[in-house]
């Protein structure tokens, strides 16, 4: 059978099987909601408005609706009435697994309380996305979130960004992330954070069993935060992704979080574009690379590096295995990477990607189609140097192919 390929009309998700009148109304879509009719997947209202009433008979038609898996409201002066009825709804609907609510200024306190009471008592949930709507006009708001957080046990992804978010209440929420145990994911970009709130976020998160990538994009971090980053670098062993573009590390900051991953295993992905870290700081990076054994993307980008900082980080990649991506580009104006050293950043990805990895997984015992393999790769990528680095390494394998 032929999948079924959705189609957006109006404000709904369809399938092609299942032929919907794209004019149909309030009524009709309530009717379809409450009979779970396949031909209603997902809701979808984009900088529209949204009046209380109509979400409010929204919600209750999804109350036993097994279906509908997605509510995106983005910008739809959703207000304390409508986030009363999200609330009723995730309390009783077991179905639902993201809600967007980014943009929405006007939920209030008792509106973004009630919306959190709802997550307490539910357990499907997975994506809960609160961009920019206004928490620092309503004390007491990011509280109820941490409460809810502390009880919830399904939710997975939470996306706070676009909010000034720094402050006590910040840090009386970074400290009930001690008591979760299903965040994966957790976005705070541009939400005017300082090292202090920080620093209690990053020594709550340090022992968190789920957590993998936390975003910290655009706040007003300095190296004052260095140890405590390093810390968590050092302690934690679920962190894969970490994001602190576009804040004010350093050079010490680099020094601090590049000595840290030497022992870091588990961190898959480090944005640290946009940090000053100046030359002292790559030439950190250049002298830890060698030792980073688990490292697979590094941001390094506008960072107004010197060639000399260029060619001390592509020194550290000669030796590193574990890298597959670094990105070292001082964007419009800065110094252009010479040639020379964007070649052998390029050969030293592509060595690490397939051929240290390659070699990593099968050190115990050759198979016999490896060279073959190699061969294949060698020949789709026109790539001599890779057939070089498989000869001095790997010799047996040609032995073994001839066998």
């Amino acid at each position: 059978p032929q999948e079924k390929q959705e189609r957006k009309m109006s404000n709904v998700t369809a399938t092609d099987e299942n032929e919907v009148d794209p004019s149909f109304d309030l009524d009709e879509r309530c009717r379809r909601l409450r009979e779970n009719h396949p031909s209603i997947i997902q809701l979808e209202y984009f900088y529209e408005d949204v009046p209380t009433e109509d979400l409010t008979r929204l919600c209750e038609s999804l109350h036993s609706n097994t279906v509908v898996d997605w509510i995106l409201m983005e910008g739809c002066g959703v207000t304390t009435p409508g986030c009363h009825a999200l609330g009723d709804m995730l309390r009783i609907n077991r179905h639902m697994r993201h809600i967007v609510l980014n943009s929405n200024k006007e939920m209030g306190l008792d509106g973004i309380t009630a919306l959190m009471q709802g997550l307490s008592e539910n357990n499907k949930l997975e994506t809960m996305m609160l961009e920019d709507v206004n928490f620092s006009e309503f004390p007491g708001s990011l509280k109820a979130v941490g409460k809810a957080l502390e009880r919830n046990c399904c939710l997975k992804e939470l996306t706070l960004g676009r909010n000034n978010l720094g402050g006590d209440e910040f840090k009386e929420f970074a400290r009930s992330l001690r008591n979760n145990k299903s965040l994966e994911s957790i976005e705070l970009n541009q939400c005017q954070l300082t090292n202090a709130d920080v620093e209690v976020l990053l020594h709550s998160i340090e022992n968190h069993p789920t957590l993998a990538r936390v975003d910290l994009t655009e706040n007003l971090l300095t190296s004052g935060i260095s140890e405590p980053l390093a810390k968590l670098l050092r302690r934690n062993n679920i962190l894969e992704d970490l994001a602190v573009t576009t804040n004010a590390l350093g050079p010490l900051g680099a020094e601090k979080v590049a000595s840290a991953m030497e022992t870091n295993e588990t961190l898959k992905k480090l944005i640290m574009g946009r940090n000053e870290i100046g030359e002292e700081g790559a030439k950190a990076f250049g002298k830890s690379l060698p030792n980073i054994l688990g490292l697979r993307e590094l941001f390094l980008a506008s960072n107004n590096l010197s060639v000399e900082a260029l060619e001390a980080v592509s020194e550290g990649m000669r030796d590193n295995i574990s890298l597959h991506s670094i990105r070292l580009g001082n964007g419009d104006g800065g110094t252009p990477i010479p040639p020379e050293i964007k070649k052998k950043i390029q050969f030293y990805q592509r060595r690490n990607k397939f051929g240290w990895s390659t070699l990593n997984q099968t050190r115990r015992n050759l198979p016999s189609g490896l060279w073959a393999e190699i061969l294949g790769k060698v020949s789709r990528e026109d790539d001599p140097s890779m057939l070089h680095f498989f000869l001095r390494e790997a010799p047996g394998s040609i032995f073994q192919a001839r066998q």
